[in-house]
């Protein structure tokens, strides 16, 4: 999935346009040829170099100056290095005045009214639930345990960290410490349906080892996020979870045996689970050279070279017993542990096996030729397959950015993905159902049913993939590494997981790359 961060591109379909940057901060002028088409602006844009010295550089540094018609979000607030004078009148980044947005520290109160230096809130989320005017929010670099979800209602927003805080010498004063988020569940940074986009400033974003089987580790995850743009931030990957090992299925009860005969009629198959594998009909019983005949008994099914029926006047005269099932194929382990899409992340597994075959019911007894006369006992039912053994869950991935159908810029940052989660093993085949066994004489002479065979073993699954590890992954936009300024890294992917069992493979080891775009 991916992040949109990065500058907004303004579009006027008009021959001037003027727009004043925030807090007053100087003034960019457009210049477009009249009904242009698509609506976008030809001129580079000028500056009002009569109030350049009052508000610092309120425009995007000289090497993005050429790209038109781009405003970015945090025009109006040049960079201040650590212990310089503040400027407040250019609001530079490490001088803040009052009234430029609200406040956040962990020593604050998450009531209104409040969110200002004397009484800043106490956590990010109420204080984007509680923007001001110009849409600002300033931290103080200390570790918030919270995850900032910025969707649609909040499009614009501009979050700024390295602040001294309260209690501190020089309170709200540029520190170059960078403001933490450090949850234990989600990721830190949600970016979802922008279409200004929002800005983000020395930041640290420190994704979760992800406590769920198979989970991702984020440090931003952006889907549908218009241009939003990071300037030195670091956004970390944690570890992705332990992919969930599969286990095997326990073994049902018995398959129905035969049934004894009434009379000289033969018994009539049983009811089988299976209703491929089914005990033969005992034959009828009669005289011998006297008409009818005594039968031989009926082969079960399926039909093989085991489980022959009762021959009349053989010794013995019962059913033969049926052949086991076959084993079902082992599954192969997965090639990937997810792909990314429009959708989000596609997780995998280990494929399954397959199921073991049923066993051949056993053959009818053959009829009696003595007096009284007693027809042969029916076979007993073959057991079903053994179930198959489950694929082994992929083991999670770990992304520092994880960017959806988003514009997002980066510059001065920090961009690594953590460790992938190991591969989960594929499960064993369930053992073959036992069979039933053959219909029993209740009186001499009556031949019995042969019994029936056993279910085949299910196959086992194939390993679970093991986790990734990358710094940016993409889909429908490549972020944009500014200048080339951002250090893009991969942590260690995850060990693809064992098979469950013979004839199954293991899962393929993640990969591990500083960006993908898939």
């Amino acid at each position: 999935m991916t992040i949109g961060l990065g500058s907004q591109r303004v579009r006027v379909g008009f021959a001037l346009v003027t727009l004043e940057l925030l807090a007053g901060c100087g003034t960019v002028t457009f210049s477009a040829p009249s009904g242009s088409a698509d609506g976008s602006v030809d001129g580079s844009p000028t500056r009002d170099a009569s109030r350049d010295q009052a508000t610092g550089d309120a425009l995007r540094p000289p090497k993005d100056a050429a790209r038109d018609g781009e405003i970015r979000l945090d025009a109006g607030l040049p960079h201040a290095e650590a212990g310089a004078p503040c400027d407040l009148a250019g609001l530079a980044i490490g001088c803040v005045a009052p009234d430029t947005g609200v406040f956040v520290a962990p020593s604050g109160t998450d009531s209104t009214p409040g969110g200002t230096q004397a009484s800043p809130f106490k956590t990010l989320g109420f204080a984007l639930k509680n923007l001001d005017m110009t849409k600002r929010i300033f931290a103080c670099a200390a570790t918030f345990p919270e995850t900032l979800n910025v969707a649609t209602a909040y499009d614009g927003v501009a979050v700024r960290g390295g602040f001294a805080c309260p209690g501190s010498p020089n309170p709200w004063t540029f520190t170059g410490t960078k403001t933490v988020l450090a949850p234990t569940t989600d990721p830190p940074l949600i970016l979802q349906n922008l279409m200004i986009g929002a800005v983000f400033t020395d930041l640290e974003l420190d994704g979760p080892n992800s406590p769920n089987p198979g989970g991702l580790s984020i440090a931003v995850y952006a889907q549908g996020a218009g241009p939003s743009h990071f300037t030195r931030c670091n956004l970390i990957g944690g570890t992705g979870g332990l992919g969930a090992s599969m286990t095997g299925t326990s073994g049902s009860s018995p398959a129905n045996g035969g049934k004894a005969p009434t009379g000289s009629s033969g018994a009539g198959s049983p009811t089988c689970t299976c209703v491929e594998s089914i005990g033969g009909m005992g034959g009828n019983g009669g005289l011998l050279n006297t008409a009818p005949p005594a039968m031989n008994g009926s082969p079960g099914s399926p039909s093989e070279d085991g489980g022959a029926g009762g021959v009349v006047g053989a010794t013995p005269c019962s059913g033969k017993q049926g052949l086991t099932g076959g084993s079902g194929p082992g599954g192969d382990g997965a090639a990937a542990p997810g792909t990314l899409s429009s959708g989000g992340w596609l997780p995998t597994t280990g494929h399954a096996g397959m199921q073991g075959g049923a066993g051949q019911g056993g053959g009818g007894g053959a009829g009696g030729t003595g007096v009284p006369l007693y027809g042969g006992c029916s076979g007993g039912c073959g057991g079903c397959g053994g179930a198959p053994g489950q694929g082994g869950q992929s083991g999670g991935s770990s992304f520092g950015l994880l960017s959806i159908g988003s514009a997002v810029e980066l510059d001065n940052c920090v961009v690594a993905g953590g460790t992938g989660g190991m591969g989960g093993a594929g499960g064993p085949g369930g053992d073959g159902q036992m069979p039933g066994a053959g219909g029993a004489p209740s009186a001499t002479g009556a031949c019995a049913g042969g019994g029936g065979g056993r279910g085949g073993s299910g196959g086992a699954g194939g390993g679970g993939a093991g986790g990734d590890s990358y710094g940016v992954a993409s889909f429908g936009g490549v972020p944009q590494n500014l200048g080339m300024t951002s250090v893009y890294s991969a942590g260690m992917a995850g060990l693809g997981g064992d098979p469950g069992g013979a004839g199954a493979t293991h899962g393929a080891s993640g990969q591990a790359s500083p960006s993908v775009a898939f």
